[in-house]
This record gives structure tokens, C-alpha cells and sequence, in this order.
């Protein structure tokens, strides 16, 4: 344009998709002095938000029409529960919390004698790195689905297939990129695991809850049954009062303090889930030949040896690295043999 190889004052019509990533990008001045070469033309702007560089720019606009498809921006939909959550810092932590939370609400109690359909999440993510990393982690793989930018459009499809022809306690793990346009279900609950974000992002997030069929109606009729409110979860490590405040107060929201998972309720949680998966495997494969082994281990060893298989299947869990007590190496075991009778091993050159 500034070499003068581009005209653009003939130019009728401008679409300017994604407004506000756009000024995220600092690409707002570029899109207005591009903007400012056109003489007449209709100007068609699709935002979640309404960035402040465009209301800064009035001149940009001539008798503007909007058109508010989810109401007054920025809002959250009424009749959603709004939780923060401190835990201490560190990724694991931040995963074996998240499992935690999505086992207490996704799971429907036993006691119905004709279970209601289990809830549905949304599991907000800073990257898709830790999109990748909490949906291939051990204590989360068997309750999420993964989008991310890097998958292809069948992939995308498919996940958000599954995830929509679930019959429910599944929890979709995205960004918010990710997440634009996509036709999501009903979803109950929502989870922001990078701390709190801007009052903009917040209420885009919340927004999901409308586009779900979760609008003011149908959140009154839920609540009326007599069923939970949804709920929205912020996982921050302290560093994120201001932020919350600030959402308060431009949105109107009221944030309750959730007290976060004692490493004793984690542990639990962790070894709740490797029984479940024990349990899955003898349901799927030939036990009878470790039987005898089994039995004869925990003669010799006792309860301790389950408690250490407990222990390196926990840290698995956890996605920890095996590291060797004795050497420090990542991914190395030291191994015990035992004879204590000493009928085999009378020296060292018998267990060479």
C-alpha cells in the first residue's frame, strides 16, 4: 500500500473477522491505517467482544447497526455458580486437581433409580501444550476430549463427536481459539485452569453456557427442578485476587472460595483410579498366570509390597518420572531380591 501497488479506494466492502485476537495481536493501528486508504465501504466487524482499540476509533464506523447476539457485552448468563480455587503452584498439582474436580462433578450418584444424564465440562487451557498434557494425563485421559489448533479438520470433528454423543461425564479440553464457532452441547460446568483471565475472556467463556442451551430460561427451569446449578471454577495459585475482583466488578459476578484438595484427598483420588484400572484389567486379561506369584509375594513381603506397587503406580499417575533412589537416573528401578533362607543367593557372584 505505502509503495502504491495496492489501491484500496475502490474497495466496497470490508470484513473484519476476529476483532478482538486482532487487537490481542497489535495488529488494531495496521487494520485502521489500512481502513483509512478506503473512501466508501461497508464495514461488517465479528467479535466475541468489543475491543476498546475499536472504541477508541469512532471514525471507523458511520451510522453503525449492532447486532448482539448473546445481549449487553461484556456479561455472564444468571444462575451460574462462580468458584475460585487456590492451589499451589506446579503443573502435576494443577492436573490431579483438575481430575479431582471433574470425578466430584461428572460422576451421577448411584443412589437414582433411573440415573439423570452425567453432566458435561469445559476445560479452558492457556496452550495447546497443556491441552495435550492434561488429556494424555493418566488421572484425566478416561474423562477428556482434546481440541486444539493443530488438529486437523476430521480430528476436530471427530473429538467434538465423541464428545457430543456421549452420554455425558466427558470434559473437553480446548483453548479459546479452539473453541470459537463450534456448536458445543449442554454443558455443566467449566473449568479456567490458568488462573483467572480478563473480564472480556471470562464472559466469552461464559457465553458457552448460552450457546449450550443454558440462556436465562433455561437456567431458571433448571434451577426450579430443583437440579445444581452450573458452575465455573478458577484454578489460580494466588497470584490472581486482583484479577478476580476486577471481574466482579465490571461483570457483576460474586466468586466463592472453594477450598482446594488436601494431598491426602489427591492420594485417595489417585488410587481410587488405579483400582478402577486394576479392576479394568482383570476384567480384560488372563490373570490366572500371576496368581500364584501374587500370592506368594505377599506372603513373603506382605501388605508393604502392594503399598510400593500403590506407591510407583501413584507417581505414574501423577505423570512423575521413575527416578532410581540409589543412582538418581530417570526411568530406573532398583530391584530387591530376597532369599531369606539363603538357598540361592549365598554371594553375589549367585546373583550375577
Amino acid at each position: 500500500v505505502d509503495a502504491g501497488l495496492l489501491k484500496l479506494d475502490r474497495l466496497g466492502v470490508v470484513v473484519v473477522d476476529e476483532a478482538d485476537e486482532m487487537g490481542k495481536m497489535g495488529l488494531g493501528p495496521d487494520i485502521m491505517t489500512l481502513l483509512s486508504f478506503t473512501e466508501q465501504r461497508q464495514t461488517l466487524l465479528f467479535s466475541g467482544t468489543l475491543p476498546s482499540w475499536l472504541e477508541e476509533c469512532p471514525e471507523m464506523f458511520n451510522e453503525p447497526l449492532r447486532v448482539d447476539l448473546l445481549g449487553s457485552s461484556p456479561h455472564v448468563p444468571q444462575g451460574v455458580r462462580h468458584l475460585a480455587c487456590q492451589i499451589a503452584s506446579g503443573s502435576m498439582r494443577r492436573a490431579r486437581t483438575v481430575a479431582w474436580l471433574l470425578e466430584q462433578r461428572l460422576t451421577v450418584p448411584s443412589e437414582y433409580d433411573k440415573p439423570p444424564a452425567a453432566p458435561r465440562a469445559l476445560v479452558f487451557a492457556k496452550s495447546r501444550a497443556e491441552v495435550t498434557r492434561l488429556s494424555t494425563h493418566a488421572m484425566l485421559k478416561h474423562r477428556t476430549v482434546a481440541i486444539h489448533g493443530q488438529m486437523t479438520p476430521a480430528d476436530r470433528e471427530d473429538a467434538l463427536a465423541i464428545f457430543a454423543g456421549s452420554s455425558g461425564g466427558l470434559a473437553l479440553v480446548s483453548t479459546d481459539d479452539s473453541l470459537r464457532e463450534l456448536d458445543l452441547p449442554a454443558v455443566d460446568v467449566a473449568l479456567h485452569i490458568s488462573g483467572a483471565p480478563s473480564p472480556e475472556v471470562y464472559a466469552q467463556r461464559m457465553s458457552h453456557f448460552v450457546r449450550a442451551g443454558r440462556g436465562p430460561e433455561a437456567l431458571g427451569k433448571r434451577l426450579a427442578a430443583g437440579r445444581v446449578a452450573p458452575e465455573s471454577i478458577v484454578i489460580h495459585s494466588g497470584d490472581a485476587s486482583s484479577q478476580l475482583r476486577r471481574i466482579e466488578r465490571e461483570l457483576g459476578s460474586s466468586f466463592e472460595m472453594l477450598a482446594p484438595p488436601s494431598e491426602a484427598i489427591l492420594r485417595a483420588a489417585a488410587v481410587a483410579c488405579i483400582s478402577r484400572e486394576l479392576r479394568l484389567a482383570s476384567s480384560q486379561y488372563d490373570t490366572e498366570a500371576f496368581l500364584e506369584d501374587a500370592e506368594r509375594e505377599l506372603e513373603l513381603h506382605g501388605p508393604r509390597l502392594l503399598a510400593a506397587a500403590l506407591v510407583l503406580l501413584e507417581r505414574r499417575q501423577r505423570g512423575e518420572d521413575w527416578v532410581s533412589p540409589l543412582s538418581g537416573r530417570k526411568n530406573y528401578t532398583p530391584l530387591l531380591l530376597v532369599d531369606p533362607h539363603l538357598e540361592q543367593f549365598r554371594n553375589r557372584n549367585a546373583v550375577e
